[in-house]
């Protein structure tokens, strides 16, 4: 096992890191897979690195990746912090990157197998320059008709957030958010959020959209 740099991966798809690991190999870094921040180890003498892997599959799923970041902006220490979505999900790089303030670099899942990930990853462990993805300010879906901020007002609430935290992050008026997730729940004809979440847990509303119509 390689005894370098160590490089937190936290995911809990045992699938996916089968396939990190036989796709993966950075000479000097030793890649060390978490199922959440409990497992992750600080050390005095470098900075913290780790990539989260934006994972929607459900809402426990979504709870512990908050956990993750809310995590992350709390300890005082050197970091340097990644997050891995896909085309599915990246309508939300916008809301994790307010979170971050910035301070985060986002890869494109579906590079995995063309060996840009590799390239990007080692670039960005090494402190070199690349073209990394482009968070997503705008858009509107042709699914339901969502804009982002609509979408961010009803799929993050289910990772345990606030809508006044949320209102916050997205420097909006804490009501107008609310009226921001009215105005969606109307598109799709149901009066209230905790039956959209009903229908979220019994697979009727899908938050995960490959269909995306930029703006």
């Amino acid at each position: 096992m390689d005894t370098g740099q160590a490089v937190y991966i936290m995911t809990c798809c045992e699938y996916f890191r089968t396939g990190m690991e036989s796709l993966i190999y950075v000479s000097g870094v030793n890649l060390v897979f978490v199922k959440d921040m409990g497992e992750v180890m600080i050390s005095d003498n470098e900075p913290l690195v780790v990539l989260l892997v934006l994972d929607m599959s459900s809402d426990s799923a979504l709870r512990n990746f908050k956990s993750a970041v809310d995590y992350l902006n709390q300890i005082n220490v050197p970091k340097k912090i990644g997050v891995l979505v896909s085309r599915y999900n990246s309508y939300l790089t916008y809301y994790i990157n307010r979170k971050f303030h910035g301070k985060v670099t986002f890869f494109n899942s579906h590079n995995l197998r063309t060996g840009l990930f590799q390239r990007n990853f080692t670039s960005w462990l090494s402190g070199k320059r690349f073209r990394s993805m482009h968070v997503v300010t705008r858009f509107r879906d042709d699914r339901y008709g969502f804009s982002l901020k609509e979408w961010v007002s009803l799929v993050i609430p289910l990772s345990g957030e606030t809508m006044l935290q949320i209102s916050e992050c997205m420097g909006i008026n804490n009501n107008s958010m609310y009226q921001v997730r009215q105005n969606a729940l109307k598109k799709i004809g149901i009066s209230s959020y905790r039956q959209f979440c009903e229908l979220y847990i019994g697979g009727k509303i899908r938050i995960e959209n490959d269909r995306i119509v930029k703006r």
